[in-house]
């Protein structure tokens, strides 16, 4: 959430994230991140050693493996890397 919160801020203002956060964002599930979901997600991280792979990618890749799902709402290599399928696609 934080990335997409950033990115659209940066690139597209204030409005386009009022319009996120008010229309795209209440059909997702926001998953919190606790001690053992950020510990996958750094357990991956650290296993890759991939200088580019963010720790938040490896830690949304664990919350959805958790959930079952294997699509993902993503502009990023490292998702198709991981297995999942970029919607859209």
């Amino acid at each position: 959430m934080h990335e997409t919160w950033a990115l659209t801020q940066a690139r597209l203002g204030w409005e386009a994230v009022e319009d996120w956060l008010g229309s795209l964002l209440p059909l997702c599930e926001v998953v919190w991140v606790d001690k053992r979901l950020y510990e996958l997600g750094a357990a991956r991280a650290r296993q890759a050693r991939e200088r580019k792979l963010s720790l938040t990618d490896c830690v949304s890749f664990e919350a959805m493996l958790i959930r079952g799902c294997r699509e993902a709402i993503a502009d990023d290599a490292d998702f198709t890397k991981a297995g999942f399928q970029l919607c859209g696609q």
